[in-house]
């Protein structure tokens, strides 16, 4: 019967693969969590400046078209601080991929020298079976002659 000498090993570079693809996985969430952040945001500072408009021309609108743009201005800061996230995120996901690439490679190759090992033990139990058939003839053979 055949026994692979490695497969702890092998076992471990599949647990391996594991963890990195959930590490993907989970950095893939949280960048896309950080782009719909930002979007949100864009969206909310898209509303203030229709909304800024919209009070041009009012009353109220030197004080309030004052706060708008004080809004407004914390907003766009807060897009272009977590558009720097975004960008680390996004580094951070590249790396995971890399990672899970050179854990599935280091997988496919001990897979390999499995399937390898499996065919040379086929092939060493063929010519032994093949060794004990003949063994066998001859003796057979031998008998009836005699």
């Amino acid at each position: 019967m055949f026994r692979f000498t490695l497969e702890f090993l092998l076992r471990y570079r599949r647990q391996k693969e594991e963890t990195a693809m959930y590490e993907l996985a989970r950095r893939v969430r949280s960048a896309r969590q950080v782009q719909a952040e930002i979007d949100r945001v864009r969206q909310r500072a898209d509303e203030l400046v229709s909304e800024q408009q919209a009070l041009t021309g009012t009353a109220q609108a030197a004080a309030l078209l004052s706060l708008y743009s004080e809004y407004l201005h914390q907003l766009r800061a807060l897009v272009d601080l977590r558009t720097e996230d975004l960008v680390q995120a996004n580094r951070e996901v590249d790396a995971e991929r890399r990672r899970l690439r050179q854990a599935s490679i280091e997988r496919k190759i001990m897979e390999r020298l499995k399937e390898i090992q499996r065919q040379a033990y086929q092939e060493e139990e063929a010519r032994r079976e093949a060794k004990v058939l003949d063994e066998f003839i001859t003796t057979r053979s031998r008998r009836m002659r005699s």
